[in-house]
């Protein structure tokens, strides 16, 4: 469905005259790779189990309708984890109900890599590739790729809730669904240089840190 939809748009883009198409997918999808840190040419995980592999591979068929049209510019841009007001993070979403709920454990030596982007950043980026830079994939993601280990007991100090308690991967599995584990695991962070080298680009926020600060109203300005 998504395959068919991606074309659809496509197409009616060209159709219309438009000079550019941007294609929104997420670092998460890349098929985990040791303790890499994973940049645009790593290959998307389009065999991985269950729903997340359906998920995977909707995107990686947006990306190919997108950047592969000979009609018009196509962008990819492949967010971190989404964070700010309004997101799963802020007060009152699903990560900051589970992380003040004790939900969202640490699981063993939480080595599992998240990169994130603020909202403000990804719209940003948006902005900048709408008539700037050369038509292709890029990663969107602040400068700080994090162990589950280091952002997750941060994130629970600033919003005020517990600290995280600790499951071994056999109790994490019982407990938890595939994807969290993996996640919390096995996932890898991504790079923003292509982004940064070849368009200039510098995220609003740069860290994880500052921006769940802000988040909470635990940063100045």
């Amino acid at each position: 469905m998504r395959e068919c939809g991606s074309r659809n748009l496509v197409e009616a883009a060209v159709e219309v005259g438009a000079r550019r198409i941007i294609g929104q997918s997420m670092t998460a999808a890349y098929r985990p790779h040791g303790h890499d840190v994973l940049d645009e040419e790593s290959p998307l995980w389009t065999d991985a189990p269950g729903c997340w592999g359906d998920a995977v591979r909707a995107l990686a068929a947006m990306e190919e309708a997108v950047l592969t049209c000979p009609d018009i510019e196509g962008v990819a841009l492949r967010y971190g984890a989404l964070y700010g007001p309004n997101t799963h993070y802020a007060p009152g979403g699903a990560i900051h109900a589970r992380v003040c709920g004790s939900a969202l454990p640490l699981v063993d030596d939480g080595v599992g890599l998240t990169s994130f982007t603020h909202v403000d950043d990804a719209a940003g980026a948006v902005l900048a590739l709408v008539t700037g830079g050369e038509p292709g994939i890029y990663n969107v993601v602040d400068n700080e790729p994090a162990e589950s280990m280091e952002w997750l007991p941060a994130y629970a100090r600033m919003a005020g809730g517990p600290a995280p308690v600790s499951l071994t991967v056999d109790q994490a599995r019982a407990q938890l669904d595939w994807l969290t584990v993996h996640q919390l695991t096995e996932q890898r962070g991504a790079t923003n240089f292509r982004l940064r080298e070849t368009l200039g680009w510098r995220p609003m926020w740069p860290s994880w840190r500052e921006g769940f600060a802000a988040l909470f109203g635990l940063w100045p300005g």
